[in-house]
């Protein structure tokens, strides 16, 4: 099987990270509303690998989420709360940071903040 013939999901898995965000991207475009490119499937896709302890592909998805959802709170706190878990302190607080960008109001990220 080549690459293109991969989904965006395998690409990732396989930790090709960069091609499996442009074949988000490339599907986006196609059809925007496929529940498989859907901020709420690549979230749920995140948190279980974040369950199996895998920290780097759930990283990988919860990225991916970020930047095809850029506006969205759920996506950061998301990506924060595995950079926690995964030990990576100072990339959670860029990640609660910019989800305060996003909403100043946010409790859960100025909470996250304190603690780190």
């Amino acid at each position: 099987m080549s690459s293109d013939e991969k989904t965006p999901l395998e690409l990732i898995m396989e930790g090709s990270f960069d091609k499996g965000l442009e074949a988000y991207k490339n599907g986006k475009v196609k059809d925007m509303d496929h529940y498989f490119l859907s901020e709420d499937y690549l979230n749920n896709t995140g948190y279980a690998l974040l369950g199996k302890k895998d920290f780097t592909k759930a990283i990988d998805f919860f990225r991916v989420n970020s930047i095809l959802y850029p506006n969205s709170q759920n996506v950061y706190d998301s990506l924060g709360e595995a950079y926690v878990k995964a030990g990576q302190k100072d990339k959670a607080k860029q990640t609660y940071q910019k989800l305060l960008e996003i909403n100043p109001k946010n409790e859960n990220a100025a909470k996250a903040l304190k603690t780190l």
